[in-house]
C-alpha cells in the first residue's frame, strides 16, 4: 500500500500547544490481487467500473489526530 498525504494549507498553527490545523488530501494506493484477470478471455476487456461500496476498502486513520473533519464525501 502507497500513502500519500499533500498538505494544501495551514490554516492555523499554535506552537505552544503543538497543535496544527490544516487542509490536507491523503491519497491510498493498493492493489488487489483478486481483481485481476486475462483480458483476451472477457473481450479484451482491461479495466471495469465497479462501485466503492463492492469492494474491500481500507479504513483511513490518523495518529495523534485531536479531530479529523472530512470536507469531502467519505468515499467516492
Amino acid at each position: 500500500m502507497a500513502v500519500t498525504l499533500q498538505l494544501l494549507y495551514i490554516i492555523d498553527l499554535d506552537a505552544s500547544s503543538q497543535v496544527l490545523r490544516a487542509y490536507m488530501v491523503m491519497d491510498l494506493v493498493w492493489q488487489d490481487p483478486r481483481l485481476v484477470w486475462e483480458p483476451e478471455e472477457f473481450d479484451g476487456r482491461s479495466a471495469i467500473v465497479v462501485q466503492c461500496d463492492s469492494l474491500w476498502i481500507p479504513d483511513d486513520f490518523v495518529i495523534n489526530a485531536i479531530a479529523i473533519d472530512q470536507v469531502a464525501p467519505e468515499r467516492f
